[in-house]
Formats: C-alpha cells, sequence, structure tokens
C-alpha cells in the first residue's frame, strides 16, 4: 500500500513538471501582442528638449515599430540631465559608421534586392561616401549646431558658449588651467570657420565651387560675406552648403533693416537656417564725453533692438561686430549690450581690426567672455596695420603664438574663424592658414616649432 502511494505521489511530480516546462513554452495567449505587433516606442523623455523631432520622419517611422531613441543613441541619462547640453548622448555616428549601424538591422541581403539600394552596395559603388541618411535622414539632421562634439570621441569640439545653469562652465577654467599648455579642441579643422571668401577671392567662385572648396580643405563651416551682385544667389548658397555638409555659422548682415537685411531674413528663415548675424556699427571718433557715449549707447542701441528682434523672431543672434573707430571697441559694445538687455545679442571679435588692442589683449577677452560668440583669427605682427600688414597669413606674425596661447587657456569655446580677406586665391590663402595654425597649435602642446610655413598666398616685404 506505502509502495503504491509513493509511486503515485512520483507519477504526479512527472506530470507536474511536463505541465509547467509546456506552459512556458507555449505560444502567448491571443489577447497578448505579438513579436511582429511591436507596441511604438516612448521617444517622450527626448522629446522634452527635442520636440522637433516629434514629426520628423526617420524618427517617426522607427518609433511606430518599436525602435525609440535609445535603440540608437543610448540611454543618454547623463546627456538628458545636463541643462546646458555640454554632454553629448551615449553613441553618435561618424560618417563612415552610419552604414554598418543601419545594416544591424536592415541586412545588406535584404537591401540589395531593391534596385534603389543596387549602386549603394555594389563592389564598385559610383559614390563609396553615400550614406542611409542621405536619403531616409536630411531631416533627421540639425542645420544649425550649438554644441559640437566630435562623433567618436564624444568630446566638445565648440558651442555657443550660452549657459542656462547660474555658475556653470562647462570645461571648468581650473581644469584647463591645469595643464594651460595643452591644445583644446579650439583649433580642431571641425571649429574653423572660413571668413571673407566670396567677394574675396581671386577666383571669383560660385556657390557650389565655394561649397565644395571648402568640403576638399575639411572645413565645415562658412561665416558669408557678400556684395549686391551675391544677393540673387542667396538661395544657391544655402542650397550649396547643404549639399556639401557646410554649416552657416554666420552671415554678415546690414546695418538696419533695409530691403537686403530682410531679404537675408526670409532666406534664413524659408530655409531653416538659425546663424549668427554679424552687424558693425557707429565708427566715430573714439574720443567722447560722457554725455556724448550716453547718448552713442543709446542711439545703437535704438538701431539694434529692431534688428535683434527681427532675428529672435527666426531663432538667430546678433553678435556686434568690431570693424574699428567707437563701435570696434569692446568696451563699448558691452556698454551697448548690457543696455539693450536682449539675450540674443552677443559679440564677434576680429584680431584683424584688433591691432590697437593687441597689449591689452588679454584683458579684453576676459571682459567679453560673457558675451562672445565667435573669434576670427589673424597673423598679428605689431603696429602691423599701420605698416600695410594688417592682413597676414597665421603663423607669419611675431605675436601669433602669444595671442593663440591666450586665447588656448581662455572660457571661450566657440567657432575660430580664419579669413582670407585679400585678392589672393581664397583656397590659397585658407591652405596658407591651416598650415600655419598647425604650426601654431603643435607648439601650444610643448612640441619643437620645426620649420615655419612658407604661405603661397603672401611674401614678407623686401627690406
Amino acid at each position: 500500500m506505502q509502495r503504491a502511494w509513493v509511486l503515485a505521489l512520483g507519477l504526479l511530480t512527472v506530470v507536474a513538471t511536463l505541465t509547467l516546462v509546456s506552459l512556458m513554452f507555449a505560444a502567448p495567449a491571443t489577447d497578448s501582442p505579438s513579436a511582429t505587433e511591436a507596441e511604438p516606442a516612448d521617444n517622450s523623455y527626448c522629446l522634452v528638449c527635442h520636440l522637433n523631432y516629434q514629426e520628423e520622419g526617420l524618427t517617426g517611422g522607427h518609433q511606430a515599430v518599436g525602435v525609440g531613441c535609445e535603440q540608437c543613441h543610448g540611454l543618454s541619462d547623463k546627456h538628458s540631465a545636463d541643462e546646458d547640453n555640454i554632454t553629448p548622448p551615449d553613441r553618435m555616428f561618424p560618417k563612415k559608421e552610419i552604414n554598418g549601424f543601419c545594416c544591424e538591422c536592415h541586412p545588406r541581403t535584404e537591401l540589395v534586392k531593391d534596385t534603389d539600394h543596387e549602386d549603394l552596395y555594389s563592389p564598385e559603388p559610383e559614390d563609396d561616401d553615400e550614406t542611409c541618411t542621405e536619403c531616409h535622414g536630411l531631416q533627421h539632421r540639425l542645420k544649425v549646431r550649438t554644441r559640437i562634439w566630435d562623433k567618436k570621441t564624444g568630446r566638445l569640439i565648440s558651442d555657443d558658449g550660452v549657459r542656462m545653469m547660474a555658475g556653470s562652465t562647462g570645461e571648468g577654467k581650473e581644469e584647463r588651467d591645469a595643464k594651460p599648455e595643452t591644445p583644446t579642441a579650439l583649433f580642431d579643422r571641425e571649429n574653423l570657420v572660413a571668413w571673407c571668401i566670396v567677394p574675396f577671392d581671386a577666383k571669383k567662385r560660385g556657390p557650389d565651387q565655394r561649397a565644395a572648396m571648402l568640403e576638399s580643405l575639411g572645413i565645415r563651416q562658412l561665416a558669408y560675406d557678400w556684395r549686391a551682385e551675391h544677393v540673387p544667389t542667396f538661395d544657391a548658397e544655402l542650397d550649396a552648403l547643404d549639399r556639401h555638409n557646410i554649416k552657416l555659422t554666420a552671415f554678415w548682415f546690414p546695418p538696419t533693416l533695409d530691403a537686403n537685411a530682410r531679404a537675408i531674413l526670409d532666406v534664413l528663415k524659408r530655409h531653416n537656417v538659425r546663424t549668427q548675424l554679424w552687424v558693425t556699427g557707429h565708427g566715430g571718433d573714439l574720443s567722447a564725453s560722457p554725455e556724448q557715449q550716453a547718448e552713442r549707447v543709446k542711439a545703437e542701441v535704438e538701431r539694434l533692438r529692431p534688428i535683434a528682434e527681427a532675428a529672435a523672431e527666426i531663432g538667430c543672434t546678433v553678435e556686434l561686430y568690431n570693424h574699428g573707430g567707437w563701435f570696434g571697441e569692446p568696451e563699448n559694445q558691452i556698454a551697448i549690450i548690457e543696455q539693450l538687455k536682449m539675450p540674443n545679442v552677443g559679440i564677434v571679435y576680429n584680431l584683424h581690426h584688433g591691432h590697437g588692442h593687441v597689449d591689452r589683449f588679454a584683458a579684453l577677452l576676459e571682459q567679453m567672455m560673457p558675451y562672445l560668440h565667435a573669434l576670427n583669427l589673424n597673423g598679428m605682427t605689431r603696429d602691423g596695420e599701420s605698416r600695410g600688414q594688417k592682413i597676414l597669413p597665421l603663423g607669419q606674425g611675431e605675436l601669433d603664438l602669444d595671442l593663440l596661447r591666450t586665447i588656448n587657456v581662455s572660457d571661450f569655446r566657440g567657432p575660430i574663424g580664419i579669413l582670407n580677406h585679400t585678392d589672393e586665391d581664397a583656397q590659397t590663402r585658407l591652405q596658407d592658414n591651416l598650415d600655419g595654425l598647425t604650426w601654431l597649435v603643435a607648439q601650444l602642446g610643448g612640441q619643437p616649432p620645426g620649420p615655419k610655413p612658407e604661405p603661397k598666398s603672401w611674401r614678407p616685404a623686401e627690406k
């Protein structure tokens, strides 16, 4: 009797075990979502800041099948918690990594069956630099970036200097001062802006030629200057920059809201481009009584306010451009900004218009820092303007290394301009500046100077 009871208990145990196993491997109930009917991904956490992606096609298409922002860019908790947006997402994609990542979910073997993809994945494609996002993600790219990171390392290359949190400095001054001779990413190629290359160009390039030239030099940003003959080509210029993936960092802007100014605002709005508008002003005598000073500041505030308001409506900033005279003094620009009290107004400083500032440049740089959003380099020699050496290639001025060292250890982390501003070929002069900058930056890092570059677009005057 006892033996039969033991056998029955054992049989019951086996049956229960088999039942449990069968339940574990059974198909899901009919009222549960199947694997092929994924619930839409929840991107709400990211859309708090990135609301512009709510209706964007690449994001929406993936979201609908359960693939959210996190699947591509990681959780990015530190990025989303950083109100100053200095911390990058967990994952970004250098151009050469885009196709490989897409193919993790979209196998090449399936894509090549579609004739639209035959060339992209052929053994000898016509364009081996083409990426999936050229067709499927054009609206996924930001046309204007206030923060630029190295997509491979996550290092912050440039930003607009705006901070939301009181006392925040991003990459802190203390950290940089600990290694003051270490070159920062300020002078990396991706942070450089080409300036004075439109009317100043011996080859008189058109929009597409200019954008292609910048791309060939590895310069990814342009500050656009123009003359009356260029007004009809504004749209073509922005289209060319977009095709060649060149950022429009700044646009030279009229001193008042005239017809050309409104044409610029209109083209920026239609192309959904947010950029800096560089505006100059009163170039009168530096001397002024306290009463005259107050009157000048007030007049400039009244002149600039409509420009700043119009710029704000389309998401642009206004940067006061030193071009000599009273308006070109940083202290006066700061007085204007502080009285204007508009958050989208700052300063772009030009060394080639600051020959009279070199002895006090470090102090001026510190004063400008809360408002400084762009800085244009130039080869600098003492009394250069009065000696006919206003514009020199970088590395050809005896003050260049000291000025770069001052900029390097400062808190400035915005875009750095290099210029032509001569009748030489713009590409040749930009290359001379790149060569000179490389030579100077190496010395910031403690390396021996090596041979000084010999520019092709400039020769020192014979003594």
